[in-house]
C-alpha cells in the first residue's frame, strides 16, 4: 500500500515526468489528471473532517474503517496479480492470470484473469473465463495453482533479485 501511495502521490507532483512505462505516453497526460483531481476531493474530504465532527464521523464510519478493513485482503489480490510480472507496455505482460476456487472467481468478478481484463477492458468480467480460454497462450503469467502459488513466487523472485539502492 505504501509503495502505491508513493507512486500515486510522486504522480499528482511530478505530472508525466513520474508515470513509468507501463503508462503510455498518449495516456499520461489523463492519469495525471485523474490522479491530482482525487487528490483535491482527498484533500477536501480532510478539510471538511477538520471543520465539522459530523463530516468527521461519517467520513470515518463509511470511508476510513471499510479502507482500513478490506486492504489487507486487497492487497493479497493485487500483489499476485501485478508483483513480478514485466514492466512493459504489453498488458500481457504486467499483469497474472490466477486460476483459483470457483467462489473465489465469483467473489472477485473474475479478476483472478486480470492480464485478460488488461488485455480487453471491455470484456465483462462473466465473460472473462472465455476470453483467457481464447487468449491463454498469449500470456507470459499464468498461475494454475491458486493464490498461495502465486504469493510463493512473488516471494522467490524478490529473493533471487539483487537488492537496489
Amino acid at each position: 500500500m505504501a509503495v502505491a501511495l508513493y507512486h500515486f502521490c510522486r504522480s499528482a507532483a511530478l505530472g508525466e515526468r513520474a508515470e513509468g512505462p507501463w503508462v503510455p505516453p498518449h495516456a499520461r497526460r489523463g492519469v495525471v489528471a485523474s490522479t491530482r483531481v482525487q487528490s483535491a476531493a482527498y484533500v477536501a474530504c480532510a478539510l471538511l473532517a477538520l471543520a465539522s465532527p459530523a463530516a468527521r464521523h461519517w467520513l470515518v464510519r463509511l470511508w476510513l474503517l471499510p479502507l482500513l478493513l478490506g486492504q489487507p485482503a486487497l492487497w493479497g489480490h493485487f500483489i499476485a496479480q501485478h508483483t513480478s510480472t514485466d514492466h512493459d507496455c504489453d498488458a500481457r505482460h504486467t499483469a497474472r492470470v490466477v486460476l483459483t476456487h470457483p467462489a473465489y472467481e465469483w467473489l472477485s468478478w473474475g479478476m483472478n484473469y486480470h492480464a485478460v481484463h488488461h488485455m480487453h477492458p471491455r470484456v465483462p468480467f462473466h465473460q472473462l473465463r472465455r476470453a483467457f480460454d481464447a487468449t491463454r497462450r498469449e500470456l507470459r503469467h499464468v498461475e494454475e495453482r491458486g493464490y498461495l502459488r502465486a504469493h510463493t513466487a512473488v516471494v522467490r523472485a524478490a529473493l533471487d533479485r539483487p537488492a537496489s539502492l
